[in-house]
């Protein structure tokens, strides 16, 4: 309905956000259609949308985006009525984000975090009108819901919101988190991959060793002109899927990040990785103070856009405590990166297990599943992981 008048009334428009719309579809005309309007001055009918949308995305995603344009009929609801039920669902979808962060720390007895949950909460919907919505008037849909099914063999554990991977330095949470990319392109999703510490020639001679069965060592060295040809030629071969695989190699802050994943999902996006978020310029705050709120703000990001986020977080050797099997992180803002997290792998390996070339995943969070710790096989010289399929 909002869309609706939006192609007949332009006066709403100004009254309109983006986080009004809750599907891809929805809010990727949303932004056509404000964007014509500032460029152009005047409203574009549907033909021109149905134009511009074949001439921006893959004919897959077009035909979805223009089958939601020919769904959109004209209504003659006043705009105030519009705007208002468009609020009541807003107020929804923030409670939603925050609820199971509150009941967790509710569990903890966690007061400080029950109160900062409260504030933030109160302060998002400040500029809403936060009325109580009989529960017969709820839409229920999962257009919004996102999961993917995680690359080691034997995880039956799906992938959702915020999936943080930690690790010691050199644990393999970069390698892990880029296994999932390639196998969640693979897969038919559209991944963004933003690279923050490596050159994109390394990151990219990585992904290759992966894909190709190849020494990391053969790939990322002084090749001859004819072997960079034929890795070239391959690479092209690997990354032809029609849905996309974009990538940023460079450092950003955290509001760059913000904006990239934002533009992105306008023409369609379902997995990010970000690695890592320690390498995030904090600015003046903390670090582990702004990775928490960081953490937590993807968190939302994700829910809003319906997509899965990806990051690796690196954990110091002596904030672990591995004892009779079970896993304990004693790091600064562990606990409330448990909160903001849908899920968290730990990947860990004691002396045994490196000479053996083996580790041990461990559930540290899990909002929709067991916390089962999975054994795999490591093979960092060719940049994979390889599930056993034992599950302890």
């Amino acid at each position: 309905m909002a869309l609706g008048r939006a192609l007949s009334d332009p006066s709403i428009l100004q009254d309109l956000e983006i986080s009004y719309f809750t599907t891809r579809s929805s809010r990727f005309l949303f932004k056509a259609i404000s964007s014509y309007y500032t460029k152009k001055g005047s409203l574009p009918s549907k033909e021109l949308l149905e134009s511009t949308i074949r001439n921006q995305v893959s004919q897959e995603k077009a035909d979805i985006f223009i089958g939601y344009l020919t769904s959109i009929k004209d209504t003659e609801t006043n705009k105030e009525d519009i705007l208002e039920g468009l609020t009541e669902h807003r107020v929804l979808k923030e409670v939603d984000a925050n609820i199971s962060a509150l009941v967790e720390a509710g569990e903890a007895k966690d007061v400080t975090k029950i109160k900062e949950i409260i504030q933030d909460l109160y302060s998002n919907l400040s500029n809403s009108e936060n009325d109580l919505t009989e529960a017969k008037d709820l839409e229920f849909n999962t257009d919004s819901l996102k999961m993917v099914d995680c690359f080691l063999d034997g995880v039956e554990t799906k992938l959702q919101g915020v999936v943080l991977v930690s690790a010691v330095s050199g644990g393999g949470k970069s390698i892990f988190s880029m296994n999932q990319a390639l196998h969640s392109y693979r897969e038919g999703n559209d991944v963004l991959y933003l690279n923050l510490e490596l050159s994109a020639n390394e990151q990219m001679a990585r992904m290759l060793s992966c894909e190709l069965d190849v020494c990391f060592n053969e790939i990322y060295t002084d090749l001859s002109p004819e072997k960079v040809q034929e890795y070239n030629k391959l690479k092209q071969e690997l990354f032809s899927l029609p849905n996309k695989f974009k990538m940023k190699n460079s450092p950003v802050d955290a509001e760059t990040i913000m904006n990239i994943i934002r533009t992105e999902a306008t023409t369609g996006l379902d997995v990010v990785v970000i690695d890592y978020l320690q390498i995030v310029d904090s600015g003046r705050e903390e670090s582990w103070k702004f990775l928490t709120n960081f953490v937590r703000d993807l968190h939302r990001l994700s829910l809003e856009l319906g997509i899965v986020i990806v990051t690796p977080v690196q954990i110091n050797s002596e904030d672990v405590d591995d004892k009779n099997g079970k896993m304990k992180l004693t790091t600064r803002g562990a606990r409330e990166l448990e909160f903001s997290a849908s899920l968290w792998f730990h990947i860990y390996q004691n002396k045994e297990e490196i000479e053996a070339n083996l580790c041990r995943i461990f559930t540290m969070k899990a909002r929709q599943a067991r916390k089962d710790t999975y054994v795999a096989e490591t093979n960092f010289d060719y940049m994979k992981f390889k599930g056993t399929g034992v599950v302890l």
